[in-house]
């Protein structure tokens, strides 16, 4: 009867730890999450266009960081956009029209930049001149400086610069989204698992000190 019981307590306290082993092995890999993603995909600058009119330039600086997003997916590309925004999201608009000279600055040391055709993630547009990118690595100092090279009035919105993995990122958003699904699934057998193991280490005591 002792012998039952022991392995009654011992298939308690396996199945227990089975019920815990998804979280663990979730909270080791150190992913990141979705909210982390839509923060690494939002702009580094944003700049209104009507901030140019009174000197007729601007420069800002940032510096890469590197996170968890980007050991995931790579270092991304970085764009110069100008952009507007609207009910159903960000417009990219055609920026050869601006008339702009942009010069990019990266740790020091002036970097070309190179015609961008596409747009980052959440942002649509109808032209293929969307703007300009470059590579920067993570712990580099960025500095953008833009000129208008046209007297005349700018148009509304902004010009901001932002990351691009140019990888589906939509795909990659709604695995992380499942991901988390999963995770809370995952807690809430690991509290199942807690409860198991406990009560089979419990009677594996009890029988252990009946027989001593």
């Amino acid at each position: 009867m002792a012998k039952r019981r022991r392995w009654l307590w011992w298939s308690l306290v396996i199945t227990g730890l089975l019920c815990l082993a998804p979280v663990a092995c979730w909270d080791v890999r150190s992913g990141p999450t979705s909210e982390e993603a839509y923060v690494a995909l939002q702009p580094v600058v944003r700049i209104p266009l009507d901030s140019l009119i009174p000197t007729g330039s601007v420069s800002a600086v940032f510096e890469v960081t590197s996170n968890r997003v980007s050991r995931a997916w790579g270092a991304p590309f970085f764009v110069v956009l100008w952009r507007s925004q609207h009910p159903n999201g960000c417009w990219v608009h055609d920026f050869s029209l601006l008339k702009l000279e942009v010069k990019i600055t990266v740790a020091g040391h002036s970097t070309p930049v190179e015609k961008a055709t596409g747009v980052p993630y959440g942002h649509s547009s109808d032209t293929q001149r969307t703007g300009l990118r470059f590579v920067a690595a993570p712990g580099d100092e960025v500095r953008m400086d833009v000129r208008k090279s046209d007297p005349g009035a700018l148009p509304d919105g902004e010009l901001v610069l932002a990351p691009d993995w140019n990888i589906a990122v939509k795909d990659r958003l709604v695995g992380l989204g499942l991901d988390a699904d999963f995770y809370h699934i995952a807690r809430a057998l690991a509290w199942v698992g807690f409860a198991l193991a406990s009560v089979g280490l419990v009677g594996l005591f009890r029988v252990a000190s009946r027989a001593g």
